[in-house]
Order: C-alpha cells, then sequence, then structure tokens
C-alpha cells in the first residue's frame, strides 16, 4: 500500500491521496472476537481488527473520498506461508501458529473479511478498485547488480520469476479476487503484476534499474513503472463550464 500511495502521490499531484493502513494487515474487516491464548499471532490479529476498524471509521469521516483502492499481499496471506528463501516474516493477522497452515481456512477468512469491507465501501457510496498483488521474489533483487567484481557473489540473472510459478502461487488468491469482483456488480480491479510480467517470466530489473528493494515490496521506479497505467485512468479531467 505504501508503494501505491507513494506512486499514485507522485503521479497525480493535484488530486488528495490517503494511505489508510497498518502493516501486516489485510483490508479486511473480521467481527470483533475474543480469542484463547496470549500469543503473538492472536495479539497481531486483534491489532489489525481494530486498525481496520479505524480505517473504516475514519473514511466515513472523509465523504470526499470518491475511490478506494485495497491492497494487500494476497497471495502470501491466503495461503499462510513465504515464498523462497523468506525469512523472519511478521506473523499474519490470519495466519495459524502452525507450521502447516490450514489455507482453504485462510483463503475463506480472507475473501470473508475483504467481502465485509467491500461491502461497507460501496453501503458509502465509494468507488472500490482492488489491486491484485504483484510478484513475491523469494530472494534479495540486490543479487541481481552487486557481484563480481565488486561483490564476493556472481550476479543473479535472469532477475525474476517464472511465470509459471507466479501462476501457481497466487492461483488460491486469484480466484478469491475473481470471486469477490463478481459478488459486487461495479468493483473492479487492476493487475499490478501486468507491468512487470510477460507469458515467460516476471522481472525485478529493467536495464540497470532495481523494481523492487527487497524480496516483495517495490522500489519507488518499480511503483511508478507499475502504477502509471492506474494513476492515468483516476486522473480526474477538470469541469468545463457551459452555457
Amino acid at each position: 500500500a505504501e508503494a501505491l500511495f507513494a506512486a499514485l502521490g507522485r503521479a497525480l499531484p493535484h488530486e488528495g491521496v490517503l494511505l489508510v493502513g497498518r502493516p501486516g494487515c489485510a483490508p479486511a474487516l473480521h467481527p470483533d472476537t475474543t480469542e484463547s491464548g496470549d500469543t503473538p499471532a492472536t495479539r497481531n490479529r486483534a491489532r489489525c481488527r481494530r486498525a481496520v476498524r479505524r480505517a473504516h471509521e475514519l473514511l466515513a469521516a472523509e465523504r470526499d473520498v470518491h475511490t478506494v483502492l485495497l491492497a494487500a499481499r494476497g497471495a502470501y496471506q491466503v495461503t499462510g506461508t513465504p515464498f523462497g528463501r523468506e525469512r523472519g516474516l511478521p506473523i499474519l493477522p490470519i495466519a495459524h501458529d502452525s507450521t502447516h497452515p490450514d489455507t482453504a481456512a485462510l483463503a475463506a477468512r480472507w475473501e470473508g473479511g475483504m467481502a465485509r469491507t467491500i461491502a461497507q465501501l460501496r453501503r458509502d457510496g465509494r468507488r472500490v478498485i482492488v489491486v491484485v498483488d504483484w510478484p513475491e521474489l523469494g530472494f534479495d533483487p540486490r543479487g541481481c547488480i552487486a557481484g563480481r567484481p565488486l561483490g564476493l557473489r556472481p550476479v543473479r540473472s535472469p532477475c525474476g520469476v517464472d511465470r509459471a510459478v507466479v501462476d501457481r502461487r497466487s492461483a488460491a488468491y486469484r480466484a478469491a479476487v475473481a470471486r469477490l469482483v463478481a459478488r459486487f456488480p461495479g468493483v473492479t480491479t487492476y493487475d499490478a503484476a501486468a507491468p512487470l510480467c510477460d507469458a515467460h517470466r516476471c522481472t525485478a530489473l529493467v536495464g540497470d534499474t532495481l523494481l523492487y528493494h527487497d524480496d516483495d515490496h517495490l522500489s519507488l521506479a518499480g511503483a511508478d513503472r507499475v502504477f502509471a497505467p492506474l494513476a492515468a485512468s483516476l486522473a480526474v479531467r477538470p469541469l468545463v463550464a457551459r452555457r
């Protein structure tokens, strides 16, 4: 969401762009339930429920907000599993404490929470766009440029992930998004993977410019590349006075 916010802010200097969210929390509205046990996972789920409720309260007060874009690390949140060689990922609000999460339950919980969010936003008269997440890398993209003779390791090439791997990783997540869009007429999607992928590969490097700054988050250049088409579609044309 921060990458999206930064890119739209630069591309739409005459529009108000607001970032509302909490790191590691999907924009999914869940009932405020009491869970047994005091673990990092249960505490984080409670924090995320509070954060999403506050986000809806803020948007309810900001009546001039006409469009809401929902961004989340969907493939991870739906499957509950990291990708590639990632380590030290935070425990997400929908993840189980087990090392073998129930993917079907996670997907259903994610989809249900997103449905509540979309329903509330639509009741408030907001246009809703679900941003379909860009591919995870599962490796440090700096390895694509920092190699011999300046470093002690070879340069990673090609700098990206096979498209077939990306498609398998995101299949359950994309299916959930498709069901949400079918359920709520008027809700649209923006595929943030499209500017990074062709039929064979999703890239993290164009020329000598890195499009990611870590295994998942876009760099400033990457965010601009990914969201330029979206910014163009959101630009508000000035009204023309008619006699």
